[in-house]
């Protein structure tokens, strides 16, 4: 849980410094993300923060909530690589990554599970900032569980 707080905590600091990270064309990209997903490494609806350390890669915290069979919540932490689709300082990214979901159900004292979980997918994320659209795949225990993102980078 502090370590949730810690990574929030320096999105927003970043933010506020109006930090941008230049790329090795020497052009300047936006590096912080706020977006929501529906699936994904959270099972329900999650809110996200995404921190591009540099052009190829972003470190990812969130929250999220499920009502499926059980009342639960999760923490995510996922380190993302991004592969660029159309050239040079693209929007259109391969995202793979590599991540940790904590979850824990309402109702059960025993219920907690810590998983690994690995995913693939497209992501739309434009160097000056604007709409990020995600769309992803994750193995939630050995089967695959798809998500959609859509926020805002800044």
């Amino acid at each position: 849980m502090r370590l949730f707080y810690l990574i929030l905590f320096t999105f927003t600091v970043s933010k506020l410094n109006g930090e941008t990270i230049e790329n090795k064309n020497d052009e300047k990209f936006k590096p912080l993300s706020i977006y929501f997903e529906l699936g994904g490494q959270a099972i329900g609806l999650s809110i996200n923060g995404d921190y591009r350390v540099d052009p190829s890669f972003t470190l990812r915290a969130g929250w999220g909530g499920w009502a499926f069979y059980s009342i639960g919540y999760g923490y995510i932490f996922s380190l993302n690589y991004l592969k660029s689709l159309g050239g040079k300082n693209s929007p259109h990214n391969l995202e793979i990554s590599a991540g940790i979901s904590y979850f824990k159900t309402l109702w059960e004292i025993e219920g907690k599970d810590i998983l690994f979980q690995p995913g693939i997918g497209y992501r739309y994320q434009p160097w000056k900032g604007g709409i990020v659209f995600r769309i992803t795949c994750v193995l939630l225990y050995i089967l695959p569980w798809g998500g959609l993102s859509l926020g805002y980078c800044f």
